[in-house]
């Protein structure tokens, strides 16, 4: 990851969250289409506010998204997770 990555996530946590102090731990990053699956899977409000401000921010692509969601092995899961994802695209 590149520094001016990690500046933007930074920023986008930010204006998610409100807080202006974070802490980075280890030198491993997820792939934020990653990272987005795991939050729509969560489903906390917190969670979707957080995606739809990747998706804002262009950090994630809706159509990689969808292309995670089939490879998941649950279509009860395909379905909770894209139901999350529609939520977030309408904000």
């Amino acid at each position: 990851m590149k520094r001016s990555d990690l500046e933007h996530i930074l920023r986008a946590s930010r204006s998610v969250t409100g807080e202006t102090e974070f802490i980075v731990i280890g030198s491993q990053c997820l792939d934020p289409h990653d990272l987005a699956i795991s939050k729509l899977a969560a489903g906390r409000e917190k969670d979707l506010a957080f995606v739809g401000a990747l998706l804002r921010l262009k950090m994630v692509r809706n159509g990689r998204l969808q292309d995670l969601i089939q490879l998941l092995g649950d279509p009860e899961l395909w379905t909770r997770i894209g139901e999350a994802l529609e939520i977030c695209r309408r904000r």
